[in-house]
């Protein structure tokens, strides 16, 4: 059975998401620069062609470390002030918005 909304869209799901999608972008943007390099072309050329899949590595790394941050953060708050039942909901509704938005 298909997961549920509130599974689906729970911060750790999400970050989940974004630890796959960093795996799979940095995975392929070695393999790319590997296949370039083994075809005999210089190491600093082989870099200059794969510069757009290694920026996008850089980029789904970023995303994910703001994600996982957010994430614990909020975490943080709500085991730290239990009293902050609103806030900690609002920030993890934050969390989902914001990690849906860069997907």
């Amino acid at each position: 059975q298909p997961p549920s909304k509130a599974t689906l869209f729970s911060p750790s799901s999400l970050v989940a998401v974004f630890e796959l999608r960093a795996r799979h972008v940095v995975e392929r943007a070695g393999l790319r620069l590997q296949d370039i390099i083994a075809s005999g072309v210089s190491i600093s050329d082989a870099w200059n062609r794969s510069g757009v899949l290694l920026n996008r590595a850089c980029f789904a790394h970023c995303e994910l470390v703001a994600v996982r941050t957010f994430h614990r953060s909020t975490q943080t708050i709500a085991a730290d002030t239990p009293s902050t039942e609103g806030m900690t909901r609002i920030m993890t509704k934050l969390n989902s918005l914001f990690a849906l938005s860069m997907l």
